[in-house]
């Protein structure tokens, strides 16, 4: 084997070990959801929210582990929504679904 080839192959391993973990990564979150797109919840500062979007967030701490980022229209009191006004807040134990989406 040449110094080239062991470089290749090494190169190849690591692509191979990140596309592994990128992949651990989504399967846990998704496992650990708590709401989807469309579900009306309210997040860790009381806030009603109509969720728009979700993204797989990282803290970036030795050791965190990944999550939901979720992003969405903050709604008032009786569910309508305060004309644009958008807040983002990550899944930490402390979301509580009010009404599932009914995408079906």
């Amino acid at each position: 084997m040449t110094p080239d080839e062991f470089k290749a192959a090494e190169l190849a391993i690591e692509k191979y070990k990140q596309n592994a973990i990128s992949q651990l990564i989504i399967e846990y979150c998704k496992s650990n959801a708590q709401a989807e797109i469309g579900d009306i919840v309210s997040d860790n500062r009381s806030n009603e929210v109509f969720i728009v979007e979700k993204r797989i967030a990282n803290s970036g701490f030795l050791g965190s582990m990944p999550k939901f980022e979720y992003t969405g229209t903050r709604l008032k009191k009786d569910l309508t929504p305060f004309s644009g006004n958008k807040t983002s807040f990550s899944f930490d134990g402390r979301i509580t679904v009010i009404k599932k989406a009914n995408l079906q």
